[in-house]
């Protein structure tokens, strides 16, 4: 009988009691022995579940709640997102469950995906969703992964009105305009509308020797390329010897370079400064 458990949790992953009454003793067994645990009443996994496994323990349980927040990013677009709990919303007021937080909260079907038995916030409520305690870095990263774009979330804020929390949400959005993808290019962004500086565009597909690269931020008419050097590719070999690359040949053809640390783009008067001055040269080089 315990092989028939087994089998069954190698299978389903997670237990129903309610489903195996032929497997009440095992499973009684295994609960006292540690092999099992509850997750929820009447819901049994391996120790030590995954994410995956306790969404799937929490449908099995509530075939209506929806995994939101932190486990959904991680379950559909961010696998490197840290999850402590999962997050769950349900229609009706819920007791609260040991590994989840339990939110009562109507999601929107349109707001919605399934994997099977398991309903998940799509990837821009779950953006939404993790604004208030991330900030503007999780829109970033949403963008630079293409799990979203900035029309896709402001429909979702749009079908989430009233909600505690949307003012800022609503700010974050504004300020993500110009679709940054990192903190460090939203600053940088920040900075140059501050200034009153235009003509530039972000993520600027150009083509040079047969690469594709995307400058940061670049000025097309003048051809001047703007680039935040982040902290976190300075230990990056690789990642070093393949900058130095990509703007060598930038520069070979034709585009002049400014590359700045993000640590500039904190007080950014000394780049606007340097960003001004070389518009001003391109521009009377143009008129030469």
């Amino acid at each position: 009988m315990k092989t028939l458990l087994s089998e069954v949790l190698a299978s389903e992953r997670v237990l129903r009691r309610r489903d195996h009454h032929e497997l009440r003793r095992p499973i009684d067994h295994c609960l006292d022995t540690g092999e099992l645990i509850a997750v929820l009443p009447g819901i049994y996994t391996a120790p030590a579940p995954d994410v995956e496994t306790l969404a799937l323990s929490a449908a099995r349980y509530q075939p209506d709640c929806v995994v939101v927040g932190a486990a959904a990013a991680r379950l559909l677009w961010w696998p490197e997102c840290a999850v402590d709990q999962v997050d769950i919303a349900v229609r009706w007021p819920s007791p609260a469950w040991r590994q989840y937080r339990v939110e009562h909260r109507v999601v929107p079907s349109d707001l919605i995906v399934e994997r099977g038995p398991v309903r998940i916030a799509n990837p821009a409520l779950s953006v939404l969703d993790l604004l208030p305690a991330l900030g503007g870095r999780v829109i970033d990263e949403a963008l630079r992964l293409h799990a979203v774009t900035l029309p896709v979330l402001w429909q979702a804020l749009e079908l989430t009105v009233g909600r505690r929390g949307n003012l800022l949400r609503r700010e974050l959005l504004l300020d993500s305009r110009d679709e940054p993808w990192s903190e460090a290019e939203r600053a940088a962004h920040r900075a140059l509308r501050a200034a009153g500086i235009t003509g530039w565009v972000t993520n600027h597909q150009i083509e040079v020797l047969g690469h594709t690269y995307f400058a940061d931020i670049a000025f097309p008419r003048l051809r001047l390329i703007v680039e935040i050097d982040g902290q976190e590719f300075h230990n990056n070999p690789e990642a070093f010897i393949r900058d130095r690359w990509r703007w060598s040949r930038m520069t070979a053809a034709g585009w002049r370079v400014l590359v700045f640390p993000a640590s500039a783009t904190s007080e950014p008067a000394e780049m606007i400064t340097l960003i001004e001055a070389t518009l001003a040269a391109a521009k009377l080089t143009q008129r030469g």
